[in-house]
């Protein structure tokens, strides 16, 4: 079976390969969405793409208008859907897919347990944050550098720790 990517033509390969690793532009980083936009289920304008980013391949991507997916960040393992205005800082990992232990082999080569990952419009996940699979980010959170989500959270939340909790609401900044 060959890989989505190996599907495309040769020359957008290319393209796509000397534009990962191109500057943390704005133009570059909208240059990259542009050309990973065909990909995704779903995907409204202006998709910034930062050197680096993984994102899933075949259709399991849903992104809405402006949103930006910084430097280094995976998203993948299953359906994702990233509202409109979401930013998403660097070394972010959102995975909607957990492997599962196995207690005859002693180890984590179950199936994987999926789950959909939804984050709300104008929400803003600073750097490191961590994603787990069935989660879903409530509309204008602002998730703290390094916190683990591993639960749903409330519209305007501001989230911290591992595992994050709410310490406060953007409205009341």
């Amino acid at each position: 079976m060959t890989h989505p990517r190996e599907q495309l033509d040769p020359a957008i390969r290319d393209q796509i390969d000397r534009y990962i690793l191109f500057t943390n532009t704005d133009e570059d980083n909208l240059r990259r969405g542009e050309l990973v936009r065909c990909q995704l289920k779903s995907c409204g304008t202006r998709l910034r793409l930062a050197p680096g980013a993984t994102i899933p391949w075949g259709g399991k991507l849903v992104c809405g208008d402006n949103v930006y997916i910084g430097l280094w960040t995976y998203i993948g393992g299953g359906d994702i859907t990233l509202e409109d205005n979401v930013m998403i800082g660097p070394h972010c990992s959102l995975t909607a897919g957990d492997h599962q232990f196995d207690p005859e082999k002693e180890d984590f080569s179950a199936s994987h347990k999926r789950g959909v990952i939804v984050i709300g419009r104008g929400t803003w996940l600073a750097a490191g944050v961590v994603v787990t699979a069935g989660v879903r980010v409530g509309k204008a959170n602002l998730v703290a550098a390094g916190a683990v989500v591993t639960k749903d959270t409330p519209d305007y939340a501001i989230m911290a720790g591992v595992p994050a909790r709410q310490i406060g609401s953007v409205k009341a900044l």
